[in-house]
């Protein structure tokens, strides 16, 4: 006789779920300590992500930030080391060319592509989301 393991797997990986500490959080600025989604069921929040990215120089480097709930705000990307706003939305804040951002119409994905990163790019860039407090999720960029 064939056991049925579906319904005891599917309660396992619900549970595994709810307990998780990957739960998606949002964060104000100024605190590392997030909020769990379930607070607020309207408000953006993050979705993972891989935060530390490593390129070599001269080769292409994408971080890649999922906001769910974005609503009517808008995502931007901040370079840390000089506080420089690259991006907000679709439209690029630098006359730097190696710069760009990516984005489908429709998905919770905005990347900040650097076509032929430096030495010199290494460091944290910021996504933000326009709120009240700002959220952000730090992405730490290594160039080799």
């Amino acid at each position: 006789m064939r056991k049925n393991w579906s319904v005891p797997l599917l309660l396992l990986l619900q549970l595994a779920v709810i307990t998780s500490p990957f739960l998606p959080v949002y964060a104000g600025i100024g605190t590392h300590e997030g909020v769990a989604k379930e607070s607020c069921h309207y408000c953006p929040y993050f979705i993972s992500a891989r935060t530390h990215v490593t390129a070599p120089q001269g080769s292409p480097a994408n971080l890649t930030c999922g906001v769910r709930n974005l609503m009517d705000r808008k995502v931007s990307w901040i370079r840390r080391k000089d506080l420089h706003v690259l991006t907000t939305g679709n439209l690029l804040y630098t006359t730097n060319e190696k710069f760009r951002v990516l984005h489908l119409a429709g998905s919770p994905y905005w990347t900040l592509e650097m076509v032929s990163p430096t030495l010199d790019d290494a460091g944290v860039y910021e996504c933000q989301v326009s709120t009240q407090p700002k959220i952000y999720q730090r992405f730490y960029l290594n160039v080799t």
